[in-house]
């Protein structure tokens, strides 16, 4: 061991984009496999590191668009979101990037 501490990738994702369960269920599944394969944890830690920050940075990114939505500003954009929560039928559809911005790898 190199003695110097990891620094990892920070799943640490804000309440508004919905991704903090889905970021650590994700990263779990991928440090298990590199894990697995690696030759040795270092080596493992890199290759998550490297293969998942790209999908937690545009997740985290995420953080701004929801905050309006989920704290509006004014009592007439709080009366219209609830107007509109109510309305609801269904979930809305997720068309965001993000959301499938990567492919698990297969498990061994």
């Amino acid at each position: 061991m190199s003695g110097q501490p990891h620094r990892g990738v920070d799943h640490a994702a804000s309440f508004p984009t919905g991704q903090g369960s889905s970021l650590a269920l994700v990263g779990a599944y991928v440090l298990a496999g590199h894990l697995g394969t690696a030759s040795g944890h270092p080596a493992a830690f890199e290759a998550y590191e490297r293969g998942l920050r790209p999908f937690v940075e545009a997740n985290q990114g995420l953080v701004d668009e929801g905050d309006a939505a989920l704290f509006p500003g004014t009592a007439e954009a709080l009366a219209a979101r609830n107007a509109a929560l109510r309305d609801l039928t269904t979930t809305p559809a997720t068309t965001r990037p993000e959301d499938s911005a990567l492919t698990l790898p297969e498990s061994s």
